[in-house]
């Protein structure tokens, strides 16, 4: 038994290091070949700025808005950009670009324009995303693997690799791959919680799923909804399980803490300007506040923003931190915008669209669907069956993330755009997986009997 597990780790170990070194080969390798995306200009000359700020440890609120750089500025954070624009800058540090793609104009007026970059520098930020993308494959299949053997995290990379829509994304130089890479970071987290009892190890799985959250919040602010959402339903899972109050208590405190950490801590423009501080102008305005209040509520006339700087700079420079939730108002009100764009249109009824789209039109092959749907009531029946036992089921885990995902997008999702799909369809691959494997073992003994 003991050799038998050893040659399972070996073969485990070696496709560790097998699977994200082919996919980064294979993606690389076509990176040229993927047709170019107009947010991908944006993306870079936003990736250089902000990557500039940083670099130069440059934190003026003012350059952090970004305002030139429009939907590609403030409204998305910062930490998707620096890993496009950071390798940029040390590759080509004597060449910058800032030019944003005009979607009112055809590609060859664009080019003319120059609004695309040059031919080599968009390359190189593709090879960035299919390093990342080679990461996603390792994560899936370390997902697989855990949650039910070598095999089906090896059917889920090759059905991951064969998606057109995964591959198209992991070959482009956008933030949408660093986005999906941080939420499978999540996943991951994930069953570290499921598989650890204790206060200390559950507050240890807390933490990195915090962190992980964070971090894709820091790429797409959407990252924290779906984050938070997957882990309160794996402490309401667990707490159903095991009772144990203690530990799902010091857990949400740790996630919630360590999650809004990462997030400011990465986001320099909520961060007060230490230098601008006066104690004592602060203290004045708070007690001149209250009859300011007073007028505005009497009057029911909000003041202009500038005026409202001038008079309270100190308040106004603390309240910089709360531009992180009113940042889910900016985002909403820029999504409302993009409504009338043809590209976002859902071309009919939009829960046909939604569907057509997620399970057929953006599968890896025609009846995966099909199959999801199979693989998801196998997951149900045997976390069911574990439930039984008072134990928790590791399928949970990317069941769980799959249906937080369908569901947020199948709510929020405002816009018909392709990149939205993906959180959905990357974690489905390992439900397939498990379906595929089931099937192939159903035969294999079917025929194996009749002999």
């Amino acid at each position: 038994m003991k050799l038998f597990n050893d040659h399972k780790f070996m073969i485990a170990l070696i496709l560790v290091v097998t699977i994200p070194l082919v996919s980064i080969i294979i993606l690389l390798k076509y990176r040229g070949e993927t047709e170019f995306h107009g947010d991908e200009s944006g993306w870079i000359s936003s990736g250089y700025y902000y990557s500039n700020l940083l670099l130069k440890g440059d934190f003026e609120r003012q350059k952090w808005v970004g305002e030139e750089l429009g939907s590609y500025g403030y409204i998305n954070p910062h930490v998707g950009k620096w890993i496009i624009g950071i390798p940029l800058k040390l590759q080509f540090a004597d060449q910058e670009f800032s030019r944003i793609y005009d979607f009112s104009k055809t590609y060859e007026e664009n080019e003319r324009e120059g609004n695309i970059p040059p031919q080599e520098m968009l390359l190189y930020a593709r090879a960035v995303s299919a390093l990342l993308g080679g990461l996603c494959c390792l994560i899936i299949f370390v997902i697989g693997y855990r949650c039910y053997n070598l095999w089906v995290g090896v059917i889920a990379v090759i059905l991951l690799l064969g998606n057109k829509l995964f591959f198209i994304y992991t070959t482009r130089a956008m933030t949408d791959v660093s986005y999906n890479l941080f939420l499978l970071c999540v996943c991951f987290c994930g069953l570290l919680l499921v598989r650890n009892t204790s206060v200390k190890r559950m507050t240890f799985g807390s933490l990195l799923l915090a962190i992980s959250s964070g971090l894709a919040c820091s790429v797409k602010i959407t990252g924290i909804a779906i984050g938070s959402l997957f882990f309160i339903m794996i402490l309401l899972y667990k707490y159903i399980i095991h009772k144990n109050k203690k530990a799902v208590i010091i857990s949400f405190i740790t996630y919630c803490f360590s999650t809004l950490a990462i997030v400011y801590i990465l986001n320099p423009l909520f961060w007060p300007e230490i230098k601008k501080f006066r104690g004592t102008q602060l203290i004045y305005e708070i007690a001149s506040f209250p009859e300011e209040l007073h007028t505005i509520l009497t009057t029911r006339e909000i003041p202009e923003k500038k005026r409202f700087e001038t008079t309270y700079p100190q308040l106004t420079n603390l309240a910089r931190v709360l531009r992180f939730p009113y940042l889910f108002v900016r985002w909403n009100s820029l999504m409302n915008r993009q409504k009338d764009r043809p590209s976002a249109s859902w071309h009919g009824n939009r829960l046909k669209s939604f569907h057509m789209s997620l399970f057929i039109n953006y599968a890896t092959f025609s009846w995966e669907g099909i199959l999801l749907f199979i693989g998801v009531i196998l997951c149900i029946h045997t976390i069911y069956k574990t439930f039984q036992k008072r134990e928790m089921s590791m399928l949970s885990i990317p069941l769980l993330y799959f249906l937080i995902n369908y569901v947020f997008i199948l709510i929020f999702m405002s816009l018909n755009w392709e990149r939205y799909y993906l959180p959905t369809i990357i974690v489905s691959k390992i439900i397939v997986a498990i379906c595929i494997y089931k099937l192939c073992l159903y035969i294999h003994q079917y025929f194996y009997r009749s002999r």
